[in-house]
């Protein structure tokens, strides 16, 4: 994985090395990390719930943050 950082650089980027593909966004914050996960990276289609658009670009950075806290997977650790 190739990681980056864009915009307010408060999220890592976690792009595929080989293709490019995007498959997942971390975001950490009071030693908590948050997670989401591109669901058409997956082998197999596993469903992770309903997607939900956004325009991020249209969002300040305390409200991507929010958001983020609210909507992604929370707790996790990458191996």
């Amino acid at each position: 994985m190739n990681r980056y950082r864009q915009g307010s650089e408060s999220a890592e980027f976690l792009v595929c090395r080989k293709c490019g593909v995007l498959a997942a966004v971390v975001y950490s914050e009071d030693e908590r990390l948050y997670a989401s996960v591109n669901g058409k990276a997956i082998e197999k289609g596993e469903a992770f719930g309903q997607s939900v658009p956004v325009s991020p670009w249209k969002l300040g950075v305390d409200e991507k943050r929010a958001r983020w806290k609210e909507m992604w997977f929370a707790d996790v650790s990458i191996a």
